[in-house]
């Protein structure tokens, strides 16, 4: 079955066989006569070993203005909007929430820009690690459920979150029966 494959091997030997015979015949003992193309050795080798690799950004230190606090605000958003019925004439209370732009989230972003693209999250908790650093965890009630972690106020990992319980199925009760009305037994016949 290999017929073809095993012509090709056989020709390509009989093509190196002359041609060893060619230079045998013509007495070629000198290879000096035979010029090879010069290698240029800076062409395939770098330089710098590190001229390609990726530069990491000098990150400007976190400011206190760059933080949420606890209920997912930042110093620059304002105070949470208090409900219109207990303060309809505050200017505090009709000023606007800051809304999302919508834009993507990458790591090494401070948490309020986070929050500038994403909105306010649905759960957030502030803790500290065993170095005493700033830990949030910013959880969104979207169909994604991203959860964001921070560490020292910089964006360290995106996670999706659990999968919400499928809903219960509704137990319907049985329908009653109709109850049939007795009829009166027929007189008998006289």
């Amino acid at each position: 079955m290999n017929y073809p494959r095993n012509i090709i091997s056989l020709s390509g030997l009989a093509v190196v066989s002359l041609a060893l015979g060619a230079c045998a015949a013509s007495n070629l003992t000198d290879f000096s006569q035979i010029r090879a193309p010069k290698l240029d050795t800076s062409t395939i080798f770098v330089p710098n070993p590190t001229q390609f690799a990726p530069k990491q950004e000098s990150a400007t230190p976190i400011t206190p203005g760059q933080l949420v606090d606890g209920n997912g605000y930042c110093a620059d958003m304002g105070p949470p909007p208090a409900p219109a019925a207990e303060n309809p004439g505050d200017p505090a209370a009709a000023a606007p929430a800051v809304a999302p732009t919508g834009r993507n989230v990458a790591l090494q972003m401070s948490e309020c820009e986070v929050v500038r693209s994403m909105g306010r999250p649905g759960d957030i908790q502030i803790a500290a690690n065993e170095r005493g650093d700033r830990m949030v965890t910013m959880t969104y009630m979207t169909p994604e459920r991203p959860i964001y972690r921070f560490i020292a106020g910089r964006l360290a990992s995106i996670e999706r979150g659990a999968e919400p319980p499928p809903p219960e199925p509704v137990k319907k009760k049985p329908a009653k029966k109709p109850v049939a009305k007795k009829r009166p037994a027929a007189a008998p016949p006289a």
